[in-house]
């Protein structure tokens, strides 16, 4: 699989994340709650995979502690988009439909009141990961993307039990995260849509807790969602096995060793 090298490089692209992240708090609306926190995660997840890269290139700079500040606006967001998507699941499977939210006056209010903060932290945060992520060069990118895809080629070649589906999940959109900056073609059969099945998967396995086991309706649905949560799984496994077969890792080449502390490089991406 080749680089496209006219990739954009890392530094806008880091630009382009944070930029996005802080436009999504300053124009957040009640209006559009539910799409607005999917797209603020979303940003964060990126900004999270960037954040291991520099890490990856720097042993000096700690990507979990730069991590925490978009950490508490990724929890905070996830709260509220949680309870939005079990009242779209509930309305699909039952004939229960519950208000967005359920508590409003509580975890909204309380991420509307930090939107200030949350800005204050990305923008004390923003001029070091852009200079960080400037530093990283081609072969740095490469060498990270193949151990990436090697450690989840491992994961899924060991064998795994259908609770650690969503954790190679998690490994899957990273990886797509990272090919998308080169804007590489994704594996056949896709990487995308194998993640969209085990999401739709974890979705279903997240609505269970919430139905009321004593109740005969309830007791039907969870039925019906039992037969189509082991349905996912038995069409998810002939895809992960089948992704193993086409998926290709690169042994590249032995590099310079990948730098202790902060000097100046050539910017390569």
């Amino acid at each position: 699989m080749k680089l496209n090298f006219a990739m954009k490089s890392l530094d806008k692209y880091a630009n382009r994340r944070l930029t996005r992240l802080e436009k999504l708090l300053r124009s957040f609306s009640k209006q559009n709650e539910f799409k607005s926190f999917h797209d603020i995660r979303l940003e964060i997840k990126k900004i999270k995979m960037l954040l291991s890269l520099i890490q990856f290139n720097n042993k000096n700079f700690k990507s979990h502690t730069h991590y925490i500040p978009f950490r508490t606006i990724f929890r905070l967001a996830g709260k509220l988009r949680e309870a939005g998507l079990h009242a779209d699941l509930l309305a699909r499977y039952t004939h229960i439909h519950t208000p967005f939210y359920r508590s409003p006056g509580r975890e909204f209010g309380k991420f509307k009141k930090s939107i200030p903060d949350f800005l204050k932290s990305i923008k004390k945060n923003k001029k070091e990961i852009i200079n960080e992520i400037s530093e990283v060069k081609i072969w740095i990118y490469q060498t990270y993307l193949q151990r990436k895809k090697a450690a989840l080629n491992k994961r899924i070649k060991k064998g795994y039990t259908e609770e650690e589906l969503h954790k190679i999940r998690k490994q899957i959109k990273e990886l797509i995260y990272l090919m998308n900056i080169s804007k590489q073609e994704i594996s056949e059969p896709s990487l995308v849509e194998i993640a969209e099945k085990i999401g739709n998967w974890h979705d279903k396995k997240s609505l269970l807790p919430l139905l009321n086991t004593k109740s005969a309706d309830d007791l039907k649905t969870i039925q019906i969602l039992k037969t189509e949560i082991k349905k996912d799984v038995n069409a998810i496994r002939p895809i992960l096995k089948q992704y193993i077969k086409t998926s290709q890792v690169r042994h590249l080449k032995r590099h310079p060793p990948i730098r202790q502390k902060n000097t100046s490089q050539t910017k390569d991406i």
